[in-house]
């Protein structure tokens, strides 16, 4: 509900549609020029379109431009205004009304309109360019303000205090009528509760239930109903008289509330509540009243409920007398029955056990005679099977004795072929592995810094050349070590050995 009615200039015509939406009293949207060759118009809205600053029609030379995409050039044509579909709800209070009696009271009208050059409901779209030039927003509401203060005004004088808060509608006689009537029938159903049930309530009690008061209340709201609503139709009638001419059409004008002084709006609240007091007490002694005839009633039914369940006992008991007899009779019956049902069952048991061990003995027979021939047969089977077997193992054993016999010959005659043929070959294999070694073992002695070679079968001057070669390493300066010591041992005892030998050989 709009408080005021504007218009608003909106970045691109993409957001007309949330402006319209947020703001419940626009009315015009102005978007800015687009740089596109193109523009779009959203649904709910009509549209105006500029041709470098003058309006232009669509193609059919309607003034309204419908919803969709256009082709046009972005520095010529341009959507000036969007005015809104929708119908707006203009709240407007107007304080200050004197009553008819001298009570200043605060009546709240909200007017319901839309804005006219819809096509499909037979407009003139021109009405849509007349009412953006001519009229706009702020006028719209200046002059809706001024001819609806002027009404409701006159509508006051007319009425005293007491009645203006029958003025409050829905805008329309025929929704005023199903209003009270469906108060009608709230009553009548409210009434029906408290009813006794001997029947409807009697004239007098309903009086009750009512107050007093409320016939000529209810008369008097009705007849303010009556008045607000006829008022209503003729301020709609007449604000259309007034505004469609300028594209603008009021769909309902509404009397939402009436406020009273906060003193007269007290006062007539205690003459209510007084009222209903007095009838609220008169209702409660007639419910006091109704609790005794109840109270009376139930003892009356417990009563008669008590002598039925007496009655009830006496005639179960002897139901059930009667049924016990006929139980024991019963009894017995059986009971005759079931001995007789006992023998005929024994003799039938012991023929059956006859029967049974008869037939036992013949089948247990039948099966030895079965068994006897079976392993006989078995017996000669597996005689004639051994026999066969092991004549069969003979054979094959000879047979294999004799292939092994042939094949060792075999062996041995290749066996002694191949050592012929290879005896040759492996001496020259071995001479070659010897050869192999004495080369490798010459090669180790080559690569030995410590090997002493002599031309001498004669070991004492191989043992002087060997401690020769130890002495050879001694460094100056130093003392002997351990085997250089035994090195010169050697080397003098050998020495003055071989020296004498020698000397004996010259001397022979």
């Amino acid at each position: 509900m709009a408080m005021s009615l504007s218009s608003l200039r909106i970045p691109s015509v993409s957001h007309a549609t949330d402006a319209f939406g947020e703001e419940k009293g626009l009315l015009i949207c102005r978007p800015d020029r687009s740089c596109a060759p193109f523009f779009t118009i959203p649904e709910g809205c009509y549209a105006l379109v500029t041709d470098a600053g003058a309006d232009i029609d669509y193609s059919d030379g309607q003034a309204v431009w419908p919803a969709g995409f256009h082709m046009g050039l972005p520095w010529r044509l341009k959507v000036s205004n969007l005015v809104t579909k929708q119908n707006v709800v203009f709240d407007m209070p107007v304080k200050g009304c004197i009553t008819r009696d001298n009570v200043t009271v605060e009546i709240d009208v909200a007017i319901v309109f839309r804005i006219m050059g819809d096509t499909t409901k037979n407009e003139d779209p021109s009405l849509v360019r007349k009412f953006v030039h001519e009229v706009g927003a702020r006028g719209l509401e200046q002059q809706l303000r001024g001819a609806q203060e002027e009404e409701v005004r006159a509508l006051a004088r007319t009425m005293k205090h007491t009645e203006v808060y029958g003025l409050r509608n829905k805008g329309t006689r025929e929704a005023i009528k199903g209003t009270l009537a469906s108060m009608e029938a709230g009553e009548e159903e409210a009434h029906g509760l408290h009813a006794t049930p001997m029947g409807t309530p009697q004239p007098d009690e309903a009086a009750t239930l009512e107050g007093q008061y409320d016939e000529q209340d209810a008369s008097n709201a009705v007849a303010s109903s009556t008045k607000g609503s006829d008022h209503c139709l003729k301020m709609k009638d007449s604000l259309n008289r007034q505004f469609q001419p300028q594209g603008v059409m009021v769909t309902a004008v509404i009397i939402k509330n009436v406020a009273l002084p906060p003193n007269i709006a007290e006062q007539m609240t205690g003459k209510t509540l007084v009222i209903s007091s007095v009838a609220e007490q008169k209702m409660n002694q007639q419910y006091d009243m109704q609790q005794i005839v109840y109270d009376q009633e139930v003892d009356t039914l417990n009563q008669a409920h008590a002598e039925q369940r007496e009655e009830e006992k006496q005639n179960s008991e002897q139901k059930m007398n009667e049924v016990q007899i006929r139980l024991g009779k019963l009894k017995a019956e059986a009971k005759k029955t079931e001995m007789h049902i006992g023998e005929a069952d024994s003799v039938a048991v012991r023929q059956i056990e006859a029967d049974v061990a008869l037939q036992a003995s013949r089948l247990k027979n039948s099966q030895d005679a079965a068994v006897t021939e079976m392993r006989a047969k078995s017996q000669r089977t597996a005689a004639k099977l051994r026999a066969e077997t092991g004549a069969f193992v003979t054979e094959k054993a000879s047979e294999a004795s004799l292939e092994v016999t042939k094949n060792n010959a075999d062996a041995t005659a290749i066996l002694a072929e191949a050592e012929g043929i290879c005896a040759p070959m492996l001496e020259a294999m071995k001479t070659y592995t010897t050869d192999n070694k004495r080369v490798e073992v010459m090669k180790s002695l080559s690569d030995n810094p410590d090997l002493v070679i002599s031309s001498s079968s004669n070991e004492d001057v191989n043992a002087m050349m060997m401690c020769d070669a130890v002495l050879t390493n001694t460094e100056p300066g130093k003392p002997l070590n351990r085997s250089q010591v035994l090195a010169e041992l050697v080397m003098l005892q050998k020495g003055s050995r071989v020296y004498m030998g020698h000397d004996m050989a010259t001397a022979a």
